[in-house]
């Protein structure tokens, strides 16, 4: 199964102390950001810094909803986005960068509601004009990629991560058997229903020892936890592996 491999260096929260910054970004870390996900909030800081945005994380932010969403509670859930939308309105930035696609799809109306951009981390890099892009080093790891459901069915999204580690040299992407069905995490399901979530999580577990990568990615933080607590493996964010070549070309 996949070994530990290095993780995100320090984040750099401005882009330069020399240049001015391209624009103003708002980071939505949600609520688990720091007990779940701290890695790769912190190698989305490295990653929209060193492509010259000044990152900005409002205080005041909190869950996007969708768990209440899951939860057949929509008015909460809608109470819950649009409280994060004046939150990040007030803070005046372009765009709220979130990290984790299954927030950016229950956040994601907000861009016609309320005229904000909402884009998730993986998305809005690609987004990005060549022209803007740091310089990446090479990364010499097999990568298991997992497309959640969230971005293929929901944000439309799914080669946005094989395109986004296609930028990095060196990467050998791997196919998981199955990559559109569901690993089992499906938002509540994983805490209601645990028996079927692990059935549905053993065949993709079972490709993943096969392919024998150095380490699995996915962009959804459920997916992911559930993942890894299914082998004791460590799965990582796509920005991740970007905000480490980064890194790496700056040293």
């Amino acid at each position: 199964l996949p070994r530990r491999v290095a993780g995100p260096l320090s984040p750099q929260p401005r882009p330069s102390d020399t240049q001015p910054a391209r624009g103003r970004v708002g980071l939505f870390v949600g609520c688990t950001g720091a007990a779940m996900n701290a890695n790769a909030v912190a190698a989305a800081r490295t990653a929209i810094a060193a492509f010259g945005y000044e990152v900005v994380e409002p205080a005041g932010q909190g869950c996007c909803g969708a768990m209440h969403a899951h939860g057949g509670e929509p008015a909460e859930a809608r109470r819950r986005r649009e409280g994060n939308a004046a939150v990040f309105q007030t803070a005046g930035v372009e765009a709220i960068v979130v990290v984790g696609t299954a927030c950016a799809a229950e956040l994601g109306p907000l861009t016609d509601s309320h005229e904000i951009t909402v884009r998730e981390i993986t998305d809005w890099l690609l987004a990005r004009d060549r022209t803007e892009w740091p310089d990446v080093a090479r990364l010499d790891y097999r990568v298991a990629v997992h497309t959640p459901c969230s971005q293929r069915n929901h944000l439309r999204q799914p080669e946005a991560t094989r395109q986004l580690l296609a930028a990095i040299p060196g990467l050998e992407l791997l196919e998981i058997d199955g990559n559109a069905r569901c690993c089992g995490a499906a938002g509540m399901q994983v805490l209601l229903y645990p028996d079927q979530a692990e059935q549905l999580r053993e065949p993709k577990l079972d490709s993943i020892e096969r392919l024998a990568p150095d380490v699995v990615v996915s962009a959804n933080v459920g997916c992911a936890s559930h993942l890894a607590a299914g082998a004791k493996l460590t799965v990582r964010q796509p920005v991740e592996l970007l905000a480490e070549s980064i890194a790496a070309a700056s040293r």
